[in-house]
């Protein structure tokens, strides 16, 4: 009888056991976000340069820069990506094999950090590209990359603008409209600010360090989320990628050689 009651508390402390580390194990900890969203956890052997390009629009105003955005995706002929598209627009419908849309509902409007933090939480692949629905990878963008190379958290290239200047890159924040680009080789500072409109970032890196989604466009919640990263960030700039706007954005004097 005794043994009996021996094996039945054995097994209730196994299960109890098994319950318990589950809850507290790394896995299990990655696949919640701090907003308390469910996190898609990219599987061991993902190729390390891998990319989810994720374009934050509002599905109407920029919609005619929407195909030449995805076309400048695929002739860059990376091996393993995808296109994020994150809107409010229901409307908004594209129906091709690498291309998602995700809807994002909000009682704010234009919530860009939402859709940035939510892009980092579904996206497949460790390499995130977030950028406004006006902006486009050159076709030296991924040839730049495996050049350059991936140890970093946080990085920014080459920015044009559609005549060929360059507009805010490697840059200081200096106060409200009061930015201003530094030598490339500079080291990232206290003073360094992350450009909302465009920047890579590992998604492990977004999910421990989300943006702060009180703030949306327009409430300068890029500035804050650099202040916020800057004593965990690895922040590189590489000048061997070059991105391109559809609008016309501020001119700036670029510090470095151009191509």
């Amino acid at each position: 009888m005794f043994s009996n009651y021996l094996f039945v508390a054995s097994r209730y402390f196994m299960i109890a056991f098994c319950l318990f580390f589950s809850l507290f194990s790394a896995e299990s900890l990655a696949v919640v976000s701090k907003y308390n969203r469910e996190v898609f956890v990219v599987p061991e052997g993902t190729p390390f340069d891998s990319w989810t390009f994720g374009i934050c629009s509002d599905g109407v105003s920029n919609k005619d820069f929407l195909p030449k955005i995805i076309r400048s995706i695929r002739e860059l002929n990376i091996p393993y990506y995808e296109i994020i598209f994150a809107t409010e627009n229901r409307d908004l419908r594209i129906d091709e094999p690498d291309v998602r849309v995700l809807f994002i509902e909000s009682n704010k409007r234009s919530h860009i950090t939402l859709k940035k933090n939510r892009i980092a939480e579904v996206s497949r692949y460790p390499n995130l590209c977030l950028m406004h629905d006006y902006i486009f990878p050159e076709a030296n963008w991924y040839r730049g990359f495996q050049n350059f190379g991936y140890n970093w958290s946080v990085c920014s290239t080459s920015f044009l603008n559609p005549d060929g200047t360059h507009s805010y890159e490697w840059t200081h924040y200096q106060g409200p409209y009061q930015h201003k680009n530094v030598p490339a080789h500079w080291k990232a500072s206290i003073n360094s600010y992350v450009p909302g409109n465009y920047f890579c970032v590992k998604k492990d890196f977004l999910i421990h360090f989300p943006l702060d989604e009180n703030l949306t466009l327009c409430e300068a919640e890029d500035v804050a989320w650099s202040k916020s990263i800057y004593p965990h960030w690895n922040y590189v700039f590489n000048p061997e990628s070059f991105v391109r706007s559809m609008k016309a954005k501020p001119s700036v004097r670029p510090i470095w050689a151009s191509r």
